[in-house]
């Protein structure tokens, strides 16, 4: 039995409509990732690529950064450090 179970993601996530309005016609694959525990993300092709690359095993949200940014065809994921010390990772739109 092969069932994928829905599960709560544990950070708020914009609406499919909001996501529609910036990636058209993703909205619904854009969600479901946000969605999706770890171990769907690695059955994805972008995510078991990434877990497959480290030598360490990378953080959940990377993986779901990599699996979304595959997905929107983006220009890769980037980050920066605030002052208060916190990193922050996004999604390279051009």
């Amino acid at each position: 039995m092969n069932t994928i179970t829905k599960s709560a993601p544990r950070f708020r996530s914009p609406s499919i409509t909001s996501i529609e309005s910036v990636f058209p016609g993703k909205g619904k694959e854009v969600k479901a990732i946000f969605r999706m525990r770890r171990s769907e993300l690695e059955l994805l092709p972008a995510g078991s690529a990434r877990v497959r690359e480290c030598y360490h095993a990378p953080s959940t949200s990377d993986v779901r950064l990599h699996c979304l940014d595959a997905l929107l065809e983006t220009f890769g994921i980037e980050a920066f450090q605030t002052r208060n010390g916190t990193w922050v990772e996004y999604l390279n739109t051009g």
